[in-house]
């Protein structure tokens, strides 16, 4: 097989896996359980240039059973996870056929996107939120 054929089926299929992935991230937004989350840890570091933001570990329940997540969010400067531990946020969550979709709602621009208003009770993290 020549380089370009390798070349362009490995493109297909990123090309394939962007697109489930944006469509259930859409399917989350459109159809989602809304609970609350509690940041359970961070990572000390914050990732290169491309994955800049720090890793937020949260767990939440649903129907009683514990659920654990991580997710980064650039918007987040590096550092302010030790301020987050043990800070309760929204988290929107969706069972789909392959497992469990969620994230949590820290900013602005994530309840935007899910629909939501920001609540005055987060307003404390809005000088930490850089607004790209």
């Amino acid at each position: 097989m020549t380089n370009i054929i390798r070349l362009s089926i490995v493109l297909l299929v990123l090309a394939i896996l962007y697109l489930i992935a944006a469509y259930y991230s859409e399917q989350l937004k459109e159809d989602h359980l809304l609970t609350t989350g509690v940041v359970i840890d961070y990572s000390r570091g914050c990732g290169g240039r491309s994955t800049h933001g720090q890793q937020i570990y949260y767990q939440f329940y649903v129907n009683g059973i514990s659920f654990k997540n991580s997710q980064k969010k650039q918007e987040l400067p590096c550092g302010i996870g030790r301020f987050l531990v043990g800070k309760s946020f929204p988290v929107v969550y969706r069972k789909f056929w392959f497992g469990d979709l969620s994230t949590y709602l820290i900013t602005p621009r994530d309840f935007e996107a899910y629909g939501y208003s920001f609540p005055d009770s987060l307003k404390w993290i809005l000088p930490y939120v850089h607004d790209e």
